[in-house]
C-alpha cells in the first residue's frame, strides 16, 4: 500500500494495521478507489499524521462491507454496482 501511494502520503508509519487493512480491501473491491483516494490526498491540506489518518479514515466511511457466508463474491460484487448507480 505505501508503494502504490508513496508519492501522497506523508506520514505512511501512522496507519494502523486495521486501516491498512480496510484501505487495501477497498483497493481490491473497487479499482477506481486508490485514484480517488490519491485525489484527495494531493489536495488535502494536512499538518500532522492524525490529520492525514483522518483524510484515510473518511475515505472508508459510507461503503458497505457484505460479508457471511451466504454472501458470494458476484453478489457482493452485483450489490456494490448496484449501490453505486444510484
Amino acid at each position: 500500500m505505501v508503494e502504490e501511494f508513496d508519492a501522497v502520503l506523508w506520514f505512511p508509519s501512522a496507519i494502523s494495521e486495521k486501516l491498512g487493512l480496510a484501505l487495501i480491501r477497498e483497493m481490491g473491491r473497487d479499482p477506481r478507489f486508490a485514484e480517488a483516494l490519491k485525489e484527495q490526498l494531493s489536495k488535502a491540506p494536512r499538518d500532522s499524521a492524525k490529520a492525514e489518518m483522518q483524510i484515510l479514515s473518511l475515505a472508508l466511511e459510507g461503503r458497505i462491507e457484505p460479508v457471511g457466508d451466504a454472501i458470494s463474491d458476484r453478489l457482493a460484487q452485483a450489490l456494490q454496482d448496484w449501490l453505486r448507480s444510484l
